[in-house]
């Protein structure tokens, strides 16, 4: 297994804080960002249990003349393999220093004119190396007592811009374009964003975690994406997302999902138990390399949580079990297995990490 050393730059932004969340349960990724002040006044301590993060020495500001030689030491350090940049500073700096440094970021062939000209529609995408277009949701703006987005399924005619956009600009990574339309009716692009932004939160809420695909890219593998029908509502004031989804039932993993670094992940047990409290039965589906009520007992998880126990100890595929269920809901850290049950099922399947905005939803 492929372990990646990331480090996140600065680590203290809105976007410091997706990246970390976004990636807080993936097996293959180790998140470390400069020691400074918690991102949005969060505690450093809840940082580093919520979102796993390792706190290297300090960094001086990216713009200071010694940032340039202190970061090769902090990464040689760490055995850093690479760098998010999390604001436009981060990205000019490392824009300027070429193939110096393995950065994780959107690439683009033709300078985007920049544009101030903010819309109510925004379309959010993900293309690879080849340039085809992975993933386009829409989001739309709505103005309450906060400024919140919910997502929407993109037109056709939207998807066509966003690859016409994709192609011209040479693009590939994670990226979102601000349209409306004009006199004739047709969507127009106002603002395109190369970039990694906080709202990707919402895409991340229906199974597409751009970071994590960009990641991957950056290994040499094919992406693919397979996102979940459901109405997503993100609020801005602070970011919180909430995925409104009606279900009667869960498959839950065990490994890398309930457990994560033989840990018990906290926001899995706390999805389940409010599951349970609303008698929507729970199935613990698993590959486990023992007998799983052995390793519950161990962990302290009450295995009554659950109304049934599948251990699968041969190659038969979790779909197989999914399919007398009542509406239900799969959450796997693996994505093959997710990809395996959608190719057979209608079943909506999900990371782990989308949990917390599950558990919203049920509120």
């Amino acid at each position: 297994m492929e372990i990646s050393n990331l480090l996140i730059l600065p680590g203290d932004k809105a976007l410091a804080t997706e990246v970390m969340l976004a990636l807080r349960y993936e097996k293959t990724a180790r998140l470390f960002c400069p020691e400074t002040r918690a991102p949005d006044g969060m505690a450093a301590d809840a940082i580093t249990n919520e979102t796993r993060v390792t706190f290297t020495t300090p960094l001086p500001p990216i713009e200071k003349a010694a940032f340039p030689a202190a970061l090769p030491r902090v990464m040689a350090a760490h055995d850093i393999h690479y760098l998010i940049p999390t604001t436009d500073e981060a990205r000019q700096f490392f824009k300027n220093a070429g193939a110096e440094f393995p950065v994780l970021d959107t690439v683009f062939d033709v300078e985007i004119p920049s544009k101030s000209h903010a819309t109510a529609i925004v379309l959010d995408c993900y293309s690879d190396k080849k340039g085809g277009l992975v993933f386009c949701g829409a989001r739309l703006k709505t103005i309450g007592s906060s400024a919140f987005w919910q997502n929407a399924p993109a037109t056709d005619e939207q998807i066509i811009l966003a690859q016409d956009i994709c192609s011209h600009y040479g693009m590939s990574g994670a990226w979102s374009v601000s349209i409306e339309q004009n006199s004739a009716g047709h969507w127009i692009a106002r603002k395109i964003t190369p970039h990694l932004t906080p709202e990707l939160a919402l895409c991340r809420a229906l199974g597409v975690n751009f970071i994590l695909l960009m990641l991957h890219e950056a290994r040499g593998n094919i992406v693919s994406a397979l996102p979940v029908t459901a109405t997503v509502e993100m609020a801005t004031l602070p970011i919180t997302v909430c995925t409104r989804l009606p279900f009667k039932s869960v498959f839950l993993d065990l490994d890398d999902t309930l457990l994560v670094q033989d840990s018990v992940n906290s926001s899995i047990v706390a999805f389940a138990e409010e599951c349970s409290a609303r008698h929507i039965p729970i199935t613990l589906i698993t590959r486990h390399y023992r007998d799983p009520a052995l390793t519950l007992k161990e962990k302290g998880i009450e295995s009554a949580l659950f109304s049934t126990i599948v251990w699968i100890t041969d190659n038969t595929p979790k779909s197989h079990y999914m399919k007398d269920a009542d509406s239900p809901i799969f959450i796997d850290d693996a994505f093959s297995e997710r990809r395996e049950v959608c190719e057979h099922t209608d079943v909506p399947c999900f990371p782990p990490d989308v949990v917390d905005a599950l558990l919203s939803g049920l509120e």
